[in-house]
């Protein structure tokens, strides 16, 4: 497997984005913790903080007592949202401590890189389970068996907009010769970027099927360069390749022709190919041919993107708090 300071050096490159989503998670926990305690909170607690929240308006001019009466009718949350809140609160702090392990995937060998991504993007998937409960238990409408599956594991397919746009990157260590990357495609939506580790070797342009008008697409050897994808605005792919494969990038930049978008630094010669795994020698060099023919594509320019970045911590955080969209749920 690929070397524990490789492993380090591309968590090091993705540390912005890790750490935003990491950011969110313990803030949701802590407002969601806040929120608990204001419901769990005894009479003549809740009346001292009117008290002190009124201060000396209050003195002479407003029973306490009743006035709290009617504070706590207008509540937002009713207490029996306290089983979930409690749960949704622990889903958030576990994930939340599993720290740097909650963005790595590792695929075993025999099975499939898309299903090994699957279960890893279920897995943080529940943060927006937990988000979509609390909102849920707000408005008086969670429902255990119906929803609490959700903070089990929430899959991509049914994540919303929002929640894919919000996704951290995930790093995948996967052996070469069983890596067959175009299967990735149904996650290339939204803010998700994916980065392969690579053992042993793997066909040349692995990633070549991968190339899409608004998808960043990395094959390198250097760590370092993950810094463009940690900055991309949208979704992408990279994988750290062995020596032999192809090194290129395809940055779709809003008004930079589809050809233009693509440089490659390298590309071995078809007589070194020789099959891997599943793979002919013939179907790697299709992905080769196909990656030269892409480099000369030209085509008319993409459209600039209208939208301009967002803050994935406040987005987040509002998200998991007071914005869930419950329409989409």
């Amino acid at each position: 497997m690929p070397s524990d300071n490789l492993t380090d050096l591309v968590l090091a490159s993705l540390e912005g984005p890790r750490s935003a989503f990491a950011s969110s998670l313990a803030a949701a926990a802590e407002q969601v913790r806040g929120t608990l305690a204001g419901l769990s909170a005894d009479v003549d607690t809740r009346n001292n903080l009117l008290k002190t929240q009124l201060g000396g308006f209050a003195a002479g001019r407003i029973n306490i007592e009743k006035f709290s009466t009617f504070a706590d009718g207008q509540r937002s949350v009713n207490a029996g949202a306290v089983p979930t809140l409690k749960k949704a609160q622990a889903v958030l702090n576990e994930l939340s401590d599993t720290g740097k392990d909650l963005i790595q995937i590792k695929v075993a060998a025999g099975k499939t890189v898309r299903c090994g991504v699957s279960r890893g993007l279920a897995r943080i998937g529940r943060a927006f389970g937990a988000a979509r409960c609390i909102e849920l238990a707000k408005a008086g409408t969670y429902n255990d068996a119906e929803h609490g599956k959700m903070m089990e594991g929430l899959h991509f397919a049914d994540w919303n907009q929002a929640e894919r746009a919000m996704a951290p990157p995930v790093v995948v260590h996967v052996q070469g010769r069983s890596l067959h990357p175009s299967s990735l495609a149904e996650f290339m939506d939204g803010g998700v970027k994916i980065v392969l580790l690579i053992d042993g070797p793997c066909a040349p342009a692995t990633l070549a099927r991968l190339i899409s008008p608004n998808t960043f697409v990395m094959q390198t050897q250097v760590a370092t360069d993950l810094d463009r994808l940690a900055a991309w605005a949208g979704h992408g792919v990279a994988a750290i390749v062995p020596t032999g494969a192809a090194i290129f990038t395809y940055a779709p930049a809003g008004n930079t022709a589809f050809g233009n978008a693509l440089k490659i630094d390298f590309a071995p010669e078809d007589a070194s190919i020789s099959p891997l795994g599943s793979l002919s020698a013939q179907q790697q060099k299709e992905d080769l041919a196909m990656l030269s023919a892409l480099s000369g594509a030209a085509t008319t320019p993409l459209e600039a993107r209208d939208e301009s970045p967002v803050n994935p911590v406040d987005q987040l955080a509002a998200f998991l708090l007071s914005k869930a969209n419950i329409e989409e749920v």
